[in-house]
């Protein structure tokens, strides 16, 4: 607070008016006190003025300041002012910006952030798809040394099977970056064919060289 006194005194007959003020003094010869009385509201009046402006200055100060942010999504770009000391979770609710739990977000959520940072958010879309597929049979084969070879006979018919395969994908800002097979289902067992061939060689006649001698009477003839 700033105040003022006056203080009159006469000196060689001339009326000397000291003012003083808690921030300087002055003093001025005056012959008439009612001059400086009007001198010191003037200046008390300036005095305010610029002491309500350092105040304002102040309390301008103690405001909480802003950053700029910007947030790439999607190939877009928003940028907007968060306060000062906000996380990327408070920037993004502060900037109404919409994203999914499952998103790639980086900074990570609880990153404080500073003056022009960026924040990359990628969309990540998960998707399923599930298809039946035929499973096909197999073929088995049993040896059989009661049959001549090169014989065979279908012991069991094959029939193919089917199954149910879901399939999950992900994707990150529209590529894909992963796919995993996440269930399968026997709808119907696959039954192998079954073959039976032969096995059995056949005897061939053997060639004999020399004579033959044919028995009479026990004696040869």
């Amino acid at each position: 607070m700033v105040s003022c006194w006056l203080k009159e005194q006469k000196i060689d007959g001339l009326m000397m008016t000291h003012v003083g003020f808690s921030q300087f003094n002055c003093k001025f010869r005056s012959f008439r006190s009612g001059t400086c009385l009007l001198f010191c509201l003037i200046l008390l009046i300036v005095i305010g003025i610029g002491g309500c402006g350092g105040i304002r200055l102040e309390n301008a100060d103690e405001e909480p300041r802003q950053i700029i942010v910007n947030v790439e999504r999607s190939g877009e770009t928003q940028k907007g002012a968060v306060p000062y000391g906000s996380t990327v979770r408070q920037a993004l609710q502060t900037l109404q910006t919409i994203y999914n739990p499952d998103d790639v977000i980086s900074p990570p959520l609880a990153t404080v952030l500073t003056n022009d940072m960026i924040i990359r958010i990628k969309a990540v879309v998960r998707e399923e798809e599930t298809n039946e597929q035929i499973v096909p049979f197999i073929s088995q084969t049993v040896r059989n040394e009661s049959l001549p070879e090169g014989e065979t006979y279908i012991i069991q018919s094959g029939q193919n099977g089917l199954e149910r395969i879901t399939t999950q994908s992900i994707f990150e800002d529209g590529l894909l970056v992963s796919q995993v097979q996440s269930a399968r289902e026997v709808i119907r067992e696959a039954v192998p064919e079954i073959l039976m061939y032969g096995v059995k060689a056949e005897h061939a006649p053997i060639q004999i060289s020399g004579k033959m001698i044919y028995l009479s009477m026990g004696m040869p003839g």
